[in-house]
């Protein structure tokens, strides 16, 4: 099994967490894994293979 990392992303834009239910739904058909999607903090945190995301 691959080992998998774990990113911060900068998301500018969530005002609610509708946005954090997008900004989520399109990181796992991504392939993230583990989102956590915050509009307060204007982040996104997840999992991911090595090197999906770099």
């Amino acid at each position: 099994m691959a080992p998998v990392v774990r990113y911060r992303m900068e998301v500018q834009g969530m005002t609610c967490i509708d946005c954090e239910h997008h900004v989520a739904k399109a990181l796992s058909q991504a392939g993230g894994s583990n989102i956590k999607a915050d509009f307060r903090r204007g982040e996104a945190l997840f999992g991911s293979v090595f090197g999906l995301f770099v």
